[in-house]
């Protein structure tokens, strides 16, 4: 990519333009982090760029975005905005690299670096913030908001993923205009929320939101678990448990974060003092928290099998996992077969959610996922059925060896016999199974 991008840069100024790499690449640079993409700032136009290169796209000529084998290379340009709408953005071209950056969010992201020369174009004193690890917009922080409220959500994530801190008028304007949130696209909270699911960490994201007042705006059942405590089997409130469960799952996987993330929220609905135990119980708090995720996540605008993902790995995640027969662990991955669960994922919602208990978290075994694992496996034969469609029967043979009609009998009669099955595997023949529907009917 960035050999690419350097081959670009040579053209262009080889043929009298100025032409800089800009953005996060530079960031990363000098962060010493292996960037995935480059973007490349010039004088030069779209026309102009057109006439230089052959493999030429132009993605945003509007606003002067061009992609050169596959790498986009913007015109230098300014923007005035005059409402929360790009219908109401003025752009135009600029001349200098300098007023290129004026526009930009913060001055980490406001440095220019010239690969030919190796100096770096720093108006905005980004790279001492960097060093510093401080997050400071450029210009004034009203400005930068109110052209793009999505900065916010910026500012938080980069936070989290770059564990910086706000310099303080940048911090005073994010909670004095947090209320802007609400005015962002679903579907750009959406992207940024995947964003920051895919940090090392993702307790600044979700700590910094709501300390903004901005997660009432993205998960207002996490944001009303603040501060809530649980019973006498947890030493940690709602909202630590289960941004701590969250984050103990893997950042290569940010979809199973979210479902930790959320897998608890529906215990501020539930939550109930029983007088004969004396301790307060959240029963069936997993199916309203799998409802109460469905309906936050439509708003987001995720898809829908990222919604029933999300949603069956929290309706499944109270299931017990310890010292199961081997009956219950068909039983277990006949369950993830319904809900099409992968049965990895699951084993590790579970031993997240027993890590972010801080009163048993003494108990949690290191490795006991890879020992269920194993159990799993040892049990999983080939003959075995984990579904009504892995009997050695179906509803036709009903029909035909029994001169029966399709309907709703056909259903019940398969169901009670993949529950035979479940119980004993060496039950799923075609014989057995036609000699047990007498049983069963």
């Amino acid at each position: 990519m960035f050999d690419k991008a350097l081959k670009i840069v040579t053209v262009l100024k080889y043929n009298g333009f100025d032409a800089y790499y800009v953005g996060g690449c530079v960031r990363d640079m000098i962060m010493n982090i292996e960037s995935s993409d480059v973007d490349i700032a010039t004088n030069a136009r779209p026309n102009d760029i057109g006439k230089l290169f052959k493999n030429v796209k132009h993605v945003g000529k509007s606003f002067g975005v061009t992609l050169v084998d596959g790498i986009e290379v913007a015109t230098f340009r300014t923007e005035k905005c005059y409402g929360l709408s790009d219908k109401n953005v003025e752009v135009k071209y600029a001349d200098t690299i300098v007023d290129d950056l004026s526009r930009r969010d913060f001055s980490m992201n406001a440095i220019a670096y010239d690969p030919i020369a190796g100096v770096f174009v720093d108006p905005f004193n980004g790279y001492e913030d960097i060093t510093s690890k401080v997050i400071r917009f450029v210009g004034k922080p009203e400005d930068r908001i109110y052209e793009d409220p999505c900065r916010i959500l910026r500012a938080l994530r980069f936070a989290s993923v770059l564990n910086f801190y706000f310099e303080y008028y940048t911090e005073k304007a994010l909670i004095k205009y947090s209320y802007m949130v609400h005015l962002i696209p679903k579907e750009r909270v959406r992207i940024e929320l995947l964003k920051a699911l895919k940090g090392d960490t993702i307790n600044g994201f979700f700590g910094y939101s709501q300390h903004f007042n901005v997660l009432k705006y993205i998960f207002p059942s996490l944001n009303d678990t603040y501060d809530v405590e649980q019973n006498k089997h947890h030493d940690e409130t709602i909202f630590d448990h289960c941004v701590m469960c969250g984050n103990n799952l893997p950042k290569d996987k940010p979809l199973l974060r979210l479902a930790g993330v959320l897998h608890d929220v529906g215990k501020i609905y539930t939550k109930r003092y029983n007088e004969k135990i004396g301790d307060f119980q959240f029963l069936g708090h997993e199916l309203v928290s799998a409802d109460v995720a469905r309906k936050e996540l439509e708003v987001l605008t995720f898809s829908t099998d990222e919604i029933t993902y999300v949603v069956n790995l929290i309706k499944m995640h109270m299931r017990i996992v310890n010292n199961l027969s081997p009956h219950g662990i068909r039983r277990l991955v006949a369950k993830c077969v319904k809900y099409n669960v992968d049965i990895d994922d699951f084993i590790a919602l579970k031993g997240a959610d027993a890590q972010a208990n801080l009163k048993k978290k003494n108990n949690y075994i290191p490795g006991h996922d890879k020992v269920l694992r194993k159990r799993i496996d040892d049990v999983m034969t080939k003959d075995a059925a984990f579904s009504v469609r892995d009997l050695k029967i179906n509803g036709n043979d009903l029909m035909r060896h029994l001169n029966m009609n399709t309907g709703p009998k056909i259903g019940k009669i398969l169901n009670g016999l993949f529950e035979k099955v479940l119980e004993k595997p060496e039950l799923n023949d075609f014989g057995t199974l036609m000699s047990l529907v007498k049983e069963v009917i």
